[in-house]
């Protein structure tokens, strides 16, 4: 068994997404985090496909032996008296107590263990959504409490390895986000275009999966729009009160707000783990996909050479 007797919220268990939904009008859900979760599929492989995504504030013990890693922001893990951090492939044994502490860099971890779970799904997935009060643990898209566990099926124990792994957006100062032109874009006129990319902006902290409002002095007059339309992941909305709201895992599938374009699947990482301000900058579709291929090409040589 895997016994949590702490969970900060809001933590939940998250596979890649739904499959197959879109015709349902069932949001996919999924990570915030896309590329941190695929980090730890390199290190893990077949046992990372579920993994839990937490804001840290963990402690658990297993009752075999087993091995797990953390992904994402940095936390430092203690494990019987010595500290590990993210990015080890660390080795737990029974009755021992692990305690896995809040971020000091980034906001999300994604951690997952070397065994399959014994977890329930609806439409083939582990992923609950708040906003609907769908799937999840519970079947009503609750984030996880405690105390509370799970059946390990299974479990191996594999070497530890301490992998010495930065992620990209922790060694970027004065960050910009990448933006793709799209939807409503040439209807918001040049001046509203101009201050969108100019502004610097916060999170704000009515953030959550669904999507992350953001703040700022510079506020965007949106023009008027009358169809509903799909809604892809990381499209800008911009509201009536001109803050954009980036929509991320958990999003509606269709929207009325006016939308100034889509951010950049690498720039979503970026976005879901930094506390600083940032801003926006246009970005070409192609540059884009290269740049997140580009990421995921180096990161993966990286992690797989290391394991």
């Amino acid at each position: 068994m895997l016994e949590f007797s702490m969970i900060n919220t809001p933590s939940l268990w998250v596979d890649r997404e739904r499959r197959m939904v879109g015709h349902m009008a069932v949001t996919l859900s999924g990570p915030l985090d896309e590329l941190s979760f695929r980090h730890n599929q390199y290190l893990l492989g077949e046992y990372a496909q579920v993994q839990l995504e937490s804001r840290g504030g963990l402690q658990f013990t297993v009752s075999a032996p087993v091995c797990f890693c953390i992904a994402g922001a940095a936390v430092e893990v203690n494990v019987a008296h010595k500290t590990y951090s993210s990015y080890e492939i660390i080795p737990v044994l029974p009755k021992q107590t692990v305690t896995v502490g809040l971020p000091n860099c980034g906001k999300i971890i994604y951690l997952c263990f070397s065994t399959q779970l014994s977890l329930p799904k609806v439409l083939d997935s582990t992923c609950c959504v708040a906003r609907e009060e769908f799937g999840g643990e519970y079947h009503n898209g609750k984030m996880l409490r405690a105390p509370y566990s799970c059946a390990m099926i299974k479990p191996k124990v594999l070497p530890y390895k301490n992998m010495h792994f930065t992620p990209a957006w922790q060694n970027t100062l004065n960050p910009y986000l990448s933006v793709i032109p799209a939807y409503q874009h040439t209807k918001f006129d040049v001046v509203n275009r101009m201050k969108f990319t100019s502004a610097q902006y916060k999170i704000s902290s009515k953030a959550d999966r669904m999507g992350y409002r953001l703040i700022s002095e510079t506020l965007l007059e949106t023009p008027t729009i009358t169809e509903s339309q799909p809604i892809a992941l990381g499209a800008i909305q911009v509201p009536k009160d001109g803050l954009p709201i980036v929509l991320l895992a958990d999003k509606q599938t269709t929207g009325g707000y006016p939308i100034i374009g889509c951010l950049s699947q690498l720039s979503i990482t970026q976005l879901v783990q930094l506390n600083d301000e940032f801003t926006f900058k246009w970005t070409e579709p192609e540059t884009a996909h290269s740049q997140w291929h580009a990421q995921l090409a180096h990161d993966k040589g990286r992690l797989e050479t290391n394991n």
